[in-house]
């Protein structure tokens, strides 16, 4: 279970471009946690999880999105962060979203 969690940090921070030392300052804590972290070889608590996440900018549900009770179409952290913006839409800025899509689906094959 841990181990998806933190391989999902470990890709967050790389994409933020941040080195396990700088994100184990930020949140207080060693560099050698943070390693196991991603390792998967430790846990860590809800609190440490919503730091790491607010220091990597992302939000909580991309790393515990394997174990939230999500639909079937939203298998990735990608498609749940979509379907978060799809749903704060109005219906006239969804069907405008959903014309952009398939566009892009057309354009793409």
């Amino acid at each position: 279970m841990f181990a998806k969690i933190g391989f999902r940090i470990k890709q967050a921070r790389i994409n933020a471009q941040i080195t396990q030392d700088t994100l184990a300052e930020l949140i207080g804590c060693s560099t050698s946690f943070i390693s196991r972290l991603e390792c998967g070889k430790v846990s860590t608590s809800l609190e440490t999880l919503l730091n790491i996440s607010q220091v990597l900018n992302i939000g909580l549900e991309e790393l515990l999105c394997d174990f939230l009770n999500l639909p079937d179409s939203v298998q990735t952290p990608t498609s749940y962060q979509i379907l978060q913006i799809v749903n704060s839409l109005t219906p006239q800025q969804q069907s405008i979203v959903l014309q952009h899509l398939q566009g892009l689906l057309h354009w793409t094959e």
